[in-house]
């Protein structure tokens, strides 16, 4: 009987140690992947960092990010409207665009004016938006613990909706991924949903407002 119950846990043993090894590669694999679609994002051949499409928030003008996107093989046409109506210019997309992005949504830059001025040579990206198909998890993956986080509840219609960001700082930008789920959504819903990126330039990096990923899970509360 002895030996039977020794065999079983030994066998037990093997089995979970045979689990933890092929589950290690799979997670690497997953942060890896994960991190080679943010790259596809975010990183651009001969642009420095902030950089999307080679558009550098805060630096890029209006006129230069409008003859960038008329040209960008990811771009299938700007939208009509926009600056200076609103400080703002969206486009639609191609279709030859990575996975990553969200095909049915739009991309939008916010401007800064300088000095008053409309004038699209002195205009300046402020911001660029964009949705993506890379749900909370992936970011962390690829980024580690977000730096901050906040959550509010608000009306949308008749239903009552929690909009919840992470804020990461790479490379000198502010990369904030932000998403809004029906309340009586589960934490798991949370981390596995879809997210909006932010991408803005800065030139200080906060201190860290959470020590550990669980951390920062435990007040990611639905509402």
């Amino acid at each position: 009987m002895l030996r039977t119950l020794l065999n079983l846990t030994a066998g037990l043993i093997l089995v979970t140690t045979a689990l933890i090894l092929l589950t290690l590669p799979l997670a690497e694999r997953s942060r890896a992947i994960a991190r080679q679609q943010l790259d596809s994002l975010l990183v651009t051949a001969g642009c420095e960092a902030p950089c999307f499409m080679g558009i550098r928030p805060g630096v890029t003008t209006l006129a230069e990010a409008r003859a960038l996107l008329e040209a960008h093989p990811w771009v299938g046409g700007i939208e009509p409207g926009g600056f200076p109506a609103t400080f703002s210019l969206s486009w639609r997309w191609s279709g030859q665009q990575p996975e990553s992005i969200n095909a049915a949504g739009v991309g939008t830059i916010v401007l800064m004016p300088t000095g008053g001025s409309l004038d699209e040579s002195t205009v300046v990206v402020n911001g660029i938006y964009l949705t993506t198909t890379m749900p909370l998890h992936q970011w962390v993956g690829a980024f580690g613990v977000p730096y901050e986080s906040q959550q509010d509840v608000f009306m949308w219609y008749e239903d009552t909706q929690m909009m919840f960001n992470a804020v990461f700082y790479p490379a000198n930008a502010r990369l904030t991924t932000i998403a809004s789920v029906p309340c009586g959504a589960t934490r798991t819903d949370l981390f596995h949903v879809p997210m909006t990126l932010s991408l803005e330039a800065v030139t200080r990096i906060p201190s860290p407002a959470f020590a550990s990923t669980r951390d920062f899970l435990r007040q990611l509360r639905p509402c």
